[in-house]
């Protein structure tokens, strides 16, 4: 009997397992994309690009009881120009398909999946590169864990817990609390 291992990442409460394809999940999920790019009337050509790049990342699907399920596919290939550092793509939804409004959520993704000291960003693009289809979000993150961006802030981790007061403001803080297994020693 041929068994396979399940491929996990994890960091803190964030815990994904890798999703492994049959082919005949493989060729539905061909078809669908192939199908809805045709309704837009994009042609062959990038079709066929589109088809290949997905071929080339893998599928990840939280497990983390009592939290929002999120898929999220990574590509090594982080869509930059030639002078720009080695990047990974990182394409991310609920499986449920509403909006993500929880930042923490998201840089617990990043770090299970990528590294808590790689960095990365989120982009808000030019009107004419715009591409809002879905409920669905883009990290793109630094492969090399020592390169940092040459922006935002540089003076170390600093997090603050709901009612605190603001140190450079005076007024209360408003966040969310952090949940259990998301405190942290700062």
């Amino acid at each position: 009997m041929e068994t396979t291992q399940t491929k996990t990442r994890s960091w803190k409460w964030m815990k994904f397992e890798q999703v492994e394809w049959n082919p005949i999940q493989k060729l539905a999920h061909e078809n669908f994309i192939r199908h809805k790019l045709e309704q837009t009337e994009t042609s062959q050509s990038v079709i066929e690009e589109v088809l290949e790049n997905e071929k080339k990342g893998s599928t990840w699907i939280s497990v983390s009881p009592g939290h929002p399920e999120y898929q999220v596919k990574i590509y090594e290939d982080g869509m930059t120009l030639h002078d720009w550092p080695d990047m990974f793509h990182l394409s991310i939804k609920r499986v449920d398909k509403k909006p993500i409004k929880d930042w923490r959520d998201l840089q617990a993704i990043k770090n299970a999946l990528v590294g808590p000291e790689n960095e990365g960003v989120e982009l808000f693009p030019a009107e004419d590169r715009l591409v809002d289809n879905a409920n669905q979000y883009h990290l793109f993150v630094l492969k090399d864990n020592f390169q940092r961006f040459p922006f935002g802030f540089f003076e170390g981790r600093q997090t603050s817990e709901a009612g605190e007061i603001n140190i450079f403001t005076g007024n209360q803080i408003n966040q969310r609390p952090f949940r259990k297994e998301e405190k942290v020693s700062q």
